[in-house]
């Protein structure tokens, strides 16, 4: 009796084996996953903040860089300006919305500081772009 071929135990085998394996191996790679969308969104995010800071160095007049001043920018005058893409968007592909603004502070050191967040708009008080 030659018979070729595998019994129904050995395929089970396998296949519990892979299953082991593949509970073991998709948890990290999800992780990853999740951890590399946000990685993407702050480039993106730092790429507008960059746009936005060359924006205000070409407009130094302006924008006084005293100490404590709060300046916003709008994306829409980024795009306007042809530093952004009018076509930008995050990681899960939404569109980001043009009608939101970045705030920049100063620091006593007179360069500009910034959070990795966008803002609808813009508080009493604080210096709006053009």
């Amino acid at each position: 009796m030659n018979k070729k071929g595998f019994t129904l135990v050995e395929l089970l085998g396998v296949i519990v084996i892979l299953g082991i394996i593949a509970l073991i191996s998709i948890p990290p790679i999800l992780n990853q996953m999740a951890s590399s969308e946000q990685s993407i969104d702050e480039a993106t995010l730092r790429v507008v903040y960059s746009a936005g800071s060359l924006y205000l160095d070409e407009r130094q007049n302006n924008f006084v860089r005293n100490p404590g001043n709060v300046f916003c920018v709008q994306i829409e005058d980024l795009v306007a300006d042809g530093k952004l893409d009018p076509a930008l968007s995050d990681s899960s592909g939404n569109e980001i919305d043009a009608s939101k603004y970045i705030k920049y502070t100063v620091t006593n050191s007179g360069t500009l500081t910034y959070e990795l967040e966008l803002f609808s708009g813009c508080d009493a008080g604080e210096i709006d772009g053009e």
